[in-house]
């Protein structure tokens, strides 16, 4: 497994897998907003219907279907800030 940081537009990230971290409580940041769009509010109907937490070890997957470059999108809780 290759695991790659970067600061690159999250449309352009050719990954198996394109993670990146929420809090909890769950507030998207700037990034993570962005990927939102672009998923055309995929993480925020996960938000809503409980699904995507900030919870410290919760994963939530999202299938990226041809919207970015990356073909998943995990949304990794580290808990409280």
């Amino acid at each position: 497994m290759e695991i790659d940081a970067v600061d690159t537009a999250p449309a352009k990230v050719d990954a198996d897998v394109l993670a990146f971290a929420v809090p909890d409580p769950v507030d998207l940041p700037p990034k993570a907003q962005e990927i939102d769009g672009l998923l055309e509010g995929e993480l925020r109907r996960l938000i809503e219907d409980g699904e995507l937490k900030g919870k410290l070890g919760k994963t939530t997957l999202a299938h990226a279907e041809g919207r970015l470059a990356a073909h998943r999108v995990a949304a990794a809780g580290v808990g409280s800030p």
